[in-house]
């Protein structure tokens, strides 16, 4: 009885944890390999040394997807595979229905950004009824997500926040859209509400189908799309037939011939149909197509002359990686559009990028209001050429730093600040370069002052800690840094304490372009108010950098500029990278103190240092 009651019990255990391990590798994405054979690897690189095998069509669990790699379990250990060369079966789903918080527009049409920032390029717009998911917030802009490929900001002030009752579906089946964008609405009609919008390649889990839509979930959404812009797809799918199946590291058989493994690449051409046959999506018809060169500059400055010789009159300069439309080569000079003209440059001083451009989508500004200034260069200090009205566009030619060169009605060129109008058309090409990519390969250490058991300096009249309010600058610094390119070390994101000392050690070990303590002051007179930025040499590059900032902030703020001055601190006497320290307000000052608590103002802050940064280093 006893023996039966142990085999009892043992069997017991094995259902369950035979039960547990089924459950478990249900609920994760599994991977079905779709060539002969493919290595696996000890990291998510070409660069790591291959542990083994697998064969095709073998089913592997999902652990963690890195660098479009998949981390699987292998004998007793962990590799990784390369995620193109394999098809991913998604978890079976319970059904359920889930609430998520949307964002929608309350203005006609709305800009969304790259960044949490007015100087951050547009990436597209949004309009009423058309529902988006919340992903974070930082002061007083919101990201979205506009795909499942893509994400924006846009003002708090212009949208409203809503929940939404999501429903998730299991299912087997997907579809791949064939649509350059294709809406997703709420009911399968092209009079329903948009809900998001779908960009060609994008697989989505298909539900249902009916009366020529497929609907289709996605992102925690759930809505219809026209069949016509889809095609459906099973999930075990193997790789295309004209895809190699004996391909190693280099795109070459290696010794044993029929390894697969991770630089293969393949990809078809697909439908250049759009949309869903509503007014608001393109519709499909063949567009005529032309060749579109861009130039942009790889030196801090490039002469623009009047022809292709060096002995020509300089009319101009380009500032490093300023991009402009060329017109035609000559040998090694380029003809390029330049300030409402013409002029060359040298074209061993830029790289060169070739786009196919359809006609009927030219990158275009529409001017959200009357009044807008249409200036002869890319600057205020130009002369006005006209005052544009609400809904005029004008074809982009190329960008100047933050202004576009626009053709207007009379073919004459003129230029817009890219702040001040809703740019289309420009999303991932040459001309998308204002602010994003500015920073590319800079490391910018962000210092929250004080923290943790050091509150800093306490308000004299809201008894405001300044620890908190640094921290909180810190980080929308931290998102408008990360936007243009930067890599953003933040010496602390949450309310811990560290030493002076172990402040200045992260900015040296990770080599810092730049390091920025974040300060809010006091002072024994309540009457002393403004900003001030500190720096350590009396001349240095960290004076200049100061100058600019202090310049930058106040500009924001709009508080008294009380100067970049000499300051004789730990984290900047000691720091071999180039620092400066910032008191962004006075919290002994009753109006300092009062806007200082805002998310507005902390933000005016981090978006004057912010720019101060993006001028220092370009």
């Amino acid at each position: 009885m006893k023996l039966y009651i142990r085999s009892f019990f043992i069997m017991t255990i094995f259902i369950l944890l035979f039960t547990f391990t089924y459950l478990e590798a249900a609920n994760k994405k599994q991977a079905n390999i779709d060539v002969n054979t493919i290595n696996v690897r000890s990291g998510p690189g070409t660069e790591h040394n291959i542990i083994g095998t697998l064969p095709k069509n073998s089913i592997h669990t999902i652990i963690e997807e890195k660098d479009r790699w998949y981390k699987i379990p292998l004998n007793n250990q962990e590799g990784w595979i390369a995620s193109w060369l394999v098809s991913v079966k998604e978890p079976v789903l319970q059904q359920e229905t889930t609430s998520i918080q949307v964002v929608e527009s309350t203005v006609a049409t709305l800009n969304v950004r790259t960044g949490p920032s007015l100087s951050f390029p547009v990436l597209g717009t949004i309009r009423p009824t058309e529902f988006y998911p919340l992903v974070e917030k930082q002061g007083e802009w919101l990201k979205i997500q506009l795909n499942s490929q893509h994400s924006g900001w846009v003002s708090t002030n212009f949208v409203r926040i809503a929940n939404k009752n999501t429903e998730v579906v299991a299912s087997n089946k997907y579809v791949t859209i064939t649509a350059s964008i294709l809406n997703v609405r709420a009911e399968p009609t092209t009079s329903a509400t948009i809900l998001a919008k779908l960009s060609r390649g994008e697989q989505v889990t298909l539900i249902d189908v009916k009366d020529g839509w497929y609907k289709i979930t996605f992102d925690n959404t759930t809505g219809w799309i026209a069949s016509d812009y889809a095609q459906e797809i099973a999930t075990n799918n193997n790789t295309d037939a004209n895809t190699p199946n004996n391909i190693n590291d280099n795109n070459m058989a290696d010794n044993n011939g029929n390894n697969i493994d991770d630089n293969a690449s393949n990809g078809t051409d697909p439908s250049s149909n759009n949309g869903d046959g509503a007014s608001d999506s393109i519709d499909g018809n063949q567009e005529e197509v032309k060749e579109v060169k861009h130039a942009t500059v790889d030196v801090n400055i490039l002469n623009v002359r009047a022809g292709p010789n060096t002995s020509e009159q300089i009319m101009g300069k380009l500032s490093m990686r300023e991009t402009v439309e060329i017109i035609e080569q000559q040998g090694e000079w380029l003809k390029i559009s330049f300030n409402g003209s013409e002029g060359w440059i040298a074209s061993q001083f830029v790289t060169i990028t070739t786009k196919n451009q359809s006609i009927s989508h030219v990158p275009q500004v529409i001017i959200p209001k009357t009044g807008i200034n249409i200036r002869s260069g890319p600057g205020t200090n130009y002369s006005i050429i006209k005052s544009a009205n609400e809904g005029d566009t004008f074809n982009i030619i190329s960008t100047h730093g933050t202004w576009y060169e626009i053709i207007l009605s009379n073919s004459q060129k003129g230029f817009v600040a890219s702040w001040v109008v809703q740019a289309v058309g420009i999303e991932g090409s040459a001309n998308d370069r204002s602010i994003a990519g500015l920073l590319a390969g800079k490391t910018i250490v962000v210092d929250p002052g004080h923290g943790g058991i050091d509150a800093g300096a306490i308000g004299s009249h809201f008894r405001s800690l300044e620890k908190d309010l640094t921290l909180s600058t810190a980080l929308l610094l931290e998102s408008k840094l990360k936007a243009a390119g930067a890599n953003v070390v933040m010496t602390r994101n949450t309310d811990r304490f560290l030493s002076l000392s172990q402040r200045v050690a992260i900015s040296s070990n990770h080599r810092a372009d730049a390091f920025i303590s974040i300060h809010y002051n006091t002072n024994h007179n309540p009457l002393v108010n403004g900003t001030i930025v500190y720096h350590y040499s009396r001349n240095g590059n960290d004076a200049d950098f100061a100058r600019v900032v202090q310049q930058e902030i106040v500009k924001h703020n709009g508080l008294q500029n009380l100067g970049a001055r000499q300051g004789n601190y730990y984290v900047l006497r000691e720091n071999p990278q180039l620092s400066i320290l910032v008191e962004a307000a006075f919290l002994s000052n009753y109006n300092d103190e009062l806007l200082s608590r805002t998310r507005q103002f902390q933000d005016q802050v981090a978006e004057g240092i912010f720019q101060g940064v993006i001028r220092y280093f370009n």
